[in-house]
């Protein structure tokens, strides 16, 4: 918890006492210091004086505290909605927005599915089954299947998912792969360039034909996500006795670490914990000025304005129905036109009422818990004409004609200026879109959820708990993340710069890594890796990776190497008396031997201490005394001082040959 900054910490009594000691330095003839002293009346009345003004200062207001933030660069975070992966049974359409309930908690879908009623039954790798899925599925889903595994460097490498129906044609369609994350280091401002590039493919009753995958949320079946693709106008045909069968080919790359596999659901959406009342939508009209709306639930209740743009001047434009989803505009000329549908329950709370031109000015907002974000503000001002407000978090930057409002979550309404530092709004106010949400309440556990009525859904499970949900950020959390963001590297300035950069990369599956520079090679920086797996030569996927997190964060004409660990190959002779009750676990003494120098702690350049080595010998309960322990490496990557062997900057310990010798004291 920070301490808060005390301006001055003063007291009364402190701030008199102080003054008198000054008053000897300034003049020799006050001596009386009493009370009853005209003189130090006056220092009280000052010191007095002193003390309110130090109050003051010290009461910050939250409206100082943003200020502050915002001279560092940071603002605190907004509430943020909780989201969730439902897997749906049933046969129909659910539609974007479509809001499915946990109890009285609404989800909302982030997108339009496509349901039907199909379920993988078998898992097959290399056109060979391998897993009864749905066997593992009724014996409680502990499934761990590895969906790429070459038989040979650039080998055919493929995995099948066998379905018990065929996959319709010409519709998106989604799967969620639930895989191994053995990373957990992503953030929203990372990214991940996928090691492999792959190829889906369908079976047509001839031979394998190429799906459409339109999205790839697993970035390669790298991590968990869902996969969103779609089928040609052909027809699916059954292969054999196993199913319909839907397959994944390994095109081009290699994998650090093969994916593993704990879950598939078929007919995948990802809902997100909130309710959306009103929703604005960009549209580029065709010639004849017609629009396609988009496919979501507030399209279809008939509740519609349609705005053409001119700079901050909306413009109402009159519209009618073609045909479900699609309106023809009486006036064209527009670019770009935004619709807004609402639903019913938004009817009498979109006017929010009158601005009367005020300083100040305040209105209440007709709902809580909305979602910053999501909010649209027009203000119909004296001219008659709709005037498009603009979301800030203060007025600082503000004029007298800028169009701008603050959105006061504690007391739930709206700020406007005070006519210098933001405009006085006068006229109606109109809000045209907005969502709720319950922060982090909407962090439920697993079930199952109440789909609508209007979709032909049979059951929506949530597949995982409903999470990442929290409530706005308060400014004492706010600074204490900031605290800790300034001990992150924002640039490659030193060499633990390179290394904290390079182990925070997503998808890099580093051990041990090791910055460093050679006096013969001036403005260059050396970075050693080891990554899990076999690091003979460097992972292509692996340095791209590296490259896209470090390069742009190093210094001008700073030049990065890539190496691939040297491994110093040791010898080790050693004779061991053990305890005669420990003499049959002679195998286990030798691989915690081995195991000694895997130990990610040992890192690149270390120094290989003999007694070291000792300590950790003694330690083991099996091992009575030590008697003879040698050291010795190959090659010309290390040197020897004392019994200790020192490692060369880039290179790592591997023990080559181990000379060992277990006796009792019964030989």
């Amino acid at each position: 918890m920070l301490v808060p900054e005390q301006l001055d910490n003063q007291s009364f009594d402190e701030i008199i006492q102080q003054a008198q000691k000054q008053i000897s330095l300034l003049t020799s003839d006050w001596t009386n210091y009493n009370p009853s002293d005209p003189g130090i009346t006056l220092l009280e009345l000052f010191s007095w004086y002193k003390e309110v003004q130090q109050y003051h200062l010290n009461a910050l207001s939250r409206e100082h505290e943003l200020a502050y933030l915002k001279l560092l660069g940071a603002a605190p975070h907004d509430m943020k909605p909780a989201t969730a992966l439902l897997a749906l049974t049933g046969e129909g359409k659910v539609e974007e927005k479509s809001i499915f309930l946990a109890e009285d908690i609404p989800f909302e879908t982030t997108r339009s599915l496509a349901v039907c009623p199909s379920q993988v039954i078998f898992l097959g790798r290399n056109d060979a089954v391998i897993t009864d899925f749905q066997k593992v599925q009724r014996a409680g889903g502990n499934l761990k299947f590895s969906p790429f595994l070459p038989e040979a460097p650039g080998a055919f490498c493929s995995f099948t998912l066998f379905f018990d129906n065929p996959l319709p044609a010409g519709v998106p369609l989604q799967l969620w792969f639930q895989l191994e994350d053995t990373e957990n280091t992503w953030g929203e401002d990372q990214t991940f360039l996928p090691y492999v590039t792959f190829r889906g493919e369908y079976w047509d009753g001839e031979g394998y034909c190429p799906i459409l995958v339109l999205e790839d949320h697993t970035q390669g079946f790298f991590h968990s996500g869902i996969l969103r693709f779609q089928l040609p106008k052909e027809a699916q045909a059954r292969w054999k006795e196993q199913g319909y069968p839907l397959r994944f080919v390994l095109e081009k790359g290699e994998y650090v670490k093969p994916p593993v596999i704990h879950d598939i659901r078929f007919n995948a959406v990802q809902v997100v914990q909130k309710e959306t009342f009103s929703q604005i939508h960009s549209y580029h009209p065709s010639a004849a000025g017609v629009i396609e709306l988009m496919p979501d639930t507030l399209s279809q209740t008939q509740r519609i304005e349609v705005y053409g743009v001119e700079g901050d001047r909306w413009i109402p434009l009159s519209w009618e129905a073609i045909r479900p989803r699609r309106v023809r505009l009486s006036a064209s000329g527009f670019k770009t036109v935004q619709v807004v549908t609402w639903k019913k329950e938004a009817d009498d709370l979109r006017r929010l009422g009158f601005a009367n031109g005020i300083a100040c000015f305040q209105i209440p907002l007709p709902q809580s818990d909305l979602l910053p974000n999501s909010l649209t503000l027009l203000v119909k001002e004296p001219d008659g004409n709709w005037y498009y407000w603009e979301q800030v978090d203060d007025f600082y930057s503000a004029g007298p004609s800028s169009r701008q409002y603050c959105l006061d979550t504690d007391s739930n309404t709206l700020r406007f200026g005070d006519g210098e530092q933001g405009r006085a709004p006068e006229g109606e106010l109109l809000l045209l879109s907005w969502s709720t949400s319950l922060g982090e309440l909407g962090n439920i556990q697993e079930g199952y959820l109440l789909p609508p009525s209007q979709a032909q859904v049979q059951e929506a499970a949530c597949v995982s708990p409903a999470q990442g949900g929290s409530s706005p950020e308060t400014t004492e959390a706010c600074f204490r993340r900031v605290k800790q963001e300034f001990h992150q590297p924002k640039r490659c300035v030193t060499l633990r710069d390179f290394e904290q950069v390079a182990l925070s990369t997503p998808g890099t599956y580093l051990k041990r890594v090791q910055a460093f520079v050679k006096n013969e090679t001036p403005n260059q920086v050396f970075l050693a890796i080891e990554t899990q797996g076999d690091n003979t030569a460097l992972h292509p996927g692996v340095v791209e990776n590296l490259k896209h997190a470090i390069l742009p964060k190093v210094m001008i004409n700073t030049k990065v190497n890539f190496l691939a660990p040297v491994y110093v190959r040791l010898k080790i002779y050693a004779q061991i008396r053990v305890k005669l009750q420990f003499f049959t676990q002679q195998e286990e003494i030798r691989r915690s031997l081995a195991d000694y120098f895997e130990d990610p702690a040992i890192g690149f350049g270390s120094t290989l201490s003999k007694n070291a080595l000792l300590d950790y010998l003694y330690a083991m309960p099996q091992v009575d005394r030590v008697e003879i322990l040698e050291l010795s490496f190959s090659g010309n990557h290390a040197v020897l001082r004392g019994g200790d062997i020192v490692l060369g900057e880039g290179c790592l310990p591997k023990l080559d040959r181990l000379n060992l010798t277990i006796q009792t004291d019964e030989n």
